[in-house]
């Protein structure tokens, strides 16, 4: 009975260390497989086409994740890219390259641009919006210009070509439609035209809308 106890027991211990090697095989055969090893990983990438790796880009599953992006070639990252399906969704950017972010963008679900915003004063806040309406022939400006957090001035654009003179050749560009504006910023319109309007007066007095007409996504 002793030795069959024993026997019992060295049997128990060698089953416990070979489940133990068996899951140990099994983590490192997931690991050095390329399919695990495709669910996430890093690429550097010349996106813009200039000879220099600039894009450190994230892959899950083989599609783009986010992307940190050296613009100015300083060695520090200053856009940050999200994706989502392999899809841009949202982007930030320090444009000016003293460390701070001032740009924001956001993307459609098929990735093309849907607005951007722009902080200013360096407060860390957007007080600068632009949404496009119907792409890039349509866009509408929206300007926070005393930093309260409302909008005191709003414009919309319609891309066409600009004559100065008749007969004279166009030069393409953005023309005024509509404009309104708070310029004293008591809430009210005290500034108002429309393109085809004559008397833009009619809402002048008017509450403007202190609302952003859409929020940027950040990532």
């Amino acid at each position: 009975m002793q030795g069959q106890t024993c026997v019992s027991a060295l049997t128990y211990q060698q089953r416990g260390s070979m489940k133990r090697s068996a899951v140990f095989l099994l983590m490192a055969l997931l690991w050095s497989s390329p399919r695990a090893w495709a669910k996430e990983r890093v690429v550097w990438l010349d996106e813009d086409g200039d000879g220099r790796k600039e894009s450190k880009v994230f892959y899950q599953n083989e599609l783009k994740a986010r992307a940190e992006v050296d613009t100015n070639g300083d060695g520090q990252p200053d856009r940050f890219v999200k994706y989502k399906k392999g899809k841009r969704t949202s982007a930030e950017e320090d444009k000016d390259y003293d460390g701070k972010i001032e740009t924001w963008s956001s993307y459609t679900e098929t990735g093309t641009l849907e607005g951007t915003a722009r902080d200013t004063n360096g407060d860390g806040k957007p007080d600068q919006f632009k949404k496009l309406v119907k792409g890039r022939e349509l866009v509408l400006k929206e300007y926070d210009r005393n930093f309260d957090g409302k909008v005191d001035k709003r414009v919309l654009a319609q891309w066409d070509v600009i004559r100065t003179q008749p007969g004279t050749p166009g030069i393409p560009g953005y023309r005024n439609i509509q404009r309104e504006e708070d310029n004293d910023f008591d809430g009210k319109i005290d500034a108002y035209r429309e393109k085809g309007v004559k008397d833009s007066t009619a809402k002048i007095g008017e509450k403007m809308d202190p609302k952003v007409s859409w929020k940027v996504k950040r990532p």
